[in-house]
């Protein structure tokens, strides 16, 4: 007497391996999507942190503090924080205000590298048409500067635009009171 034999005919094992490779055919350019938007997202949280420091170090220290690209307008070359006590454009290690006791001197804070960004576009201009910003400084409030010194105003918030090549975008908006968010368009 024969006994019955457990297993897969040719058929069904065809037919698994033909649902397994569809499936994984729609699901793979699913998942690269994913990581790629999980990278900007990553890219944005870490220009938000920074920005977020930035502000942060300006109330703490009472005085001006700044964050921007290593390189001109280019983001993507990474950035620096530093405190900026007369609120000029670039980094001047001999600025210093105050006397006696109470003297403020520059100094860098902070110095980030090029990130790995290379899947990062920045726009010349943001979601408003307005041109990107390549700076942010904060006062002793925590309220964004200009460098000539005005407060922004509500009008024209600071932006940072950055997208992928899939065109998913996010944006870092810097309103003037000193708010800090992260727009996904």
């Amino acid at each position: 007497m024969r006994l019955p034999q457990g297993g897969f005919t040719i058929i069904e094992l065809v037919v698994t391996i033909v649902v397994l490779a569809v499936l994984t055919g729609i699901g793979i350019p699913s998942l690269r999507e994913f990581l790629v938007r999980s990278q900007l997202s990553s890219a944005a949280g870490e220009i938000h942190a920074a920005v977020a420091r930035t502000r942060q170090e300006s109330i703490t220290r009472g005085t001006f503090v700044t964050i921007t690209p290593l390189t001109g307008t280019d983001w993507a070359t990474g950035y620096q924080i530093f405190v900026n006590p007369r609120n000029r454009a670039t980094y001047t290690p001999t600025d210093s205000v105050g006397a006696g006791t109470s003297i403020v001197s520059a100094e860098i804070l902070t110095v980030r590298d090029a990130p790995n960004w290379s899947y990062i576009t920045w726009p010349a201009n943001t979601s408003d048409g307005n041109p990107h910003r390549d700076y942010f400084t904060f006062d002793d409030t925590g309220r964004p500067r200009n460098f000539d010194g005005t407060v922004m105003t509500p009008a024209s918030p600071s932006r940072v635009r950055m997208c992928i090549s899939g065109g998913a975008c996010r944006e870092l908006l810097v309103d003037n009171l000193g708010r800090i968010q992260i727009l996904k368009n």
